[in-house]
């Protein structure tokens, strides 16, 4: 069984970019190479908490709080276009110093990861890419915006939040030891007592249509694309369109795994992923 606490904590930390306090996870080692990790939308940095400690001997391994996501300060007035987030990142990278840089991104943090990775081709030693839409269309965008538009639930306890806590999408096969640690990281108390979701839901509107196929193409560096198997998000063409535009990019499935392929399937994504980074 796996535990819900993961087998190496992380250090809290923020930084001001952009006016914007962003928290993050930081699991040590300085001294090696950097990796950084993009959770995705409505998530929070603490879905890499099993990932992380399997490579961070070998990575100073750190995960980002997308502005508005997490415990990073939410935008006012909202901005939280993926070249808002990507702007983060680029900025991040290089106020840490953090290059050269492995990237790894999971569905909104790959396109985020993607385009921040354009932006800073000539430092980047690997861009992964996790479950993530190669493509978005508009009508997923006024899906978004009507979720955007209903408010946050509140819970009475902390506990009552934790037992109605779903993922979106839905489908998963994550133990339930991580979805209740997952959630306890996804909640804050609020003013009256109650407890409530940390994730500015104005970002929910600002999904728009995006490509990430020329941003894969203009890097050189190695690249790995990761779908969990029962996922429709990326199916066989679009990673081929990938593929043609980025012929270095490799693939896997993950067997078992939705969506949310690092928590469906922990052992299995963190075996893929980090055989990958060996040879990079």
């Amino acid at each position: 069984m796996i535990a819900a606490d993961p087998p190496l904590a992380a250090t809290d930390r923020a930084i001001t970019l952009h006016r914007l306090r962003l928290h993050y996870l930081d699991w040590g080692n300085p001294e090696a190479p950097a990796l950084l990790l993009l959770h995705g939308g409505s998530a929070h940095a603490h879905w890499w908490d099993w990932f992380a400690p399997t490579v961070a001997d070998r990575f100073h391994v750190l995960a980002l709080d997308l502005r508005g996501h997490g415990d990073s300060q939410w935008a006012r007035p909202p901005a939280y276009g993926v070249s808002d987030y990507a702007g983060d990142v680029v900025a991040f990278t290089e106020a840490l110093g953090l290059h050269p840089l492995r990237l790894i991104g999971h569905s909104l943090g790959g396109t985020v990861a993607a385009t921040a990775a354009a932006r800073m081709a000539e430092r980047m030693a690997a861009l992964v890419i996790v479950d993530s839409r190669t493509q978005a269309r508009q009508d997923r965008r006024r899906f978004m915006q009507r979720l955007a538009g209903m408010p946050h639930p509140h819970y009475r306890s902390l506990e009552q939040g934790i037992s109605l806590y779903r993922l979106l999408p839905s489908d998963s096969t994550a133990p339930a030891e991580i979805l209740a640690a997952v959630a306890a990281h996804a909640l804050r108390r609020d003013g009256d007592g109650t407890w409530t979701f940390k994730f500015d839901r104005a970002a929910l509107a600002a999904i728009k249509g995006h490509d990430v196929t020329p941003h894969l193409a203009q890097l050189r560096c190695p690249m790995l694309a990761v779908r969990g198997a029962a996922s429709p998000l990326m199916p066989a063409a679009a990673i081929e369109a990938l593929r043609a535009a980025a012929p270095q990019l490799e693939t896997i499935e993950i067997a078992g795994a939705h969506h949310h392929v690092m928590l469906d399937r922990p052992v299995e994504f963190s075996a893929a992923v980090g055989e990958f980074l060996k040879r990079t």
